[in-house]
């Protein structure tokens, strides 16, 4: 069944304006929403994201701070979900508490990367190559021999 990921945010200028109660009340909406969602058998994961973060831009991968709280469209968290189409997917994520204060919601499909032969090749070499080692005394741990890449 194909995934789809719910990209959540947006709201923050409305959100500034609650008073501690409507504070208050928004967290036990999203605690309520939380844990209906996390009974359902379609959710396979998802995160609220700390604020801030950093913005690589452009072919000189330069590093900007960055999303800025200041535009409309900062991710807030996300959730991943499989379902059998988009009109499925979206009607996962019609009670998510922001819709009701200014926040928006957007629902992509994940492309299930399939690997090529040279991946499958190399992820098998890289495999094959895990060893035990041990790191302490009494106490042994996996490692994985890295080819991908070129790395070791």
């Amino acid at each position: 069944m194909p995934k789809f990921m719910l990209l959540l945010g947006g709201g923050e200028e409305q959100w500034s304006k609650f008073t501690p109660q409507q504070s208050e009340q928004m967290m036990q909406e999203y605690y309520a929403w939380a844990g209906r969602l996390a009974s359902q058998p379609w959710l396979r994961g998802g995160e609220q994201l700390n604020p801030g973060g950093r913005v690589l831009r452009g072919e000189g991968n330069q590093v900007v701070d960055g999303p800025y709280t200041e535009t409309k469209d900062v991710i807030s968290g996300y959730v991943v979900v499989e379902a059998p189409d988009y009109e499925a997917a979206m009607e996962m994520g019609k009670d998510i508490p922001s819709l009701h204060h200014g926040g928006w919601v957007i629902v992509r499909e994940i492309n299930p990367m399939q690997p090529n032969a040279q991946v499958a090749e190399q992820w098998e070499t890289a495999a094959q190559r895990l060893v035990l080692q041990p790191q302490f005394p009494g106490k042994t741990y996996l490692r994985l021999a890295w080819t991908l890449g070129g790395r070791a």
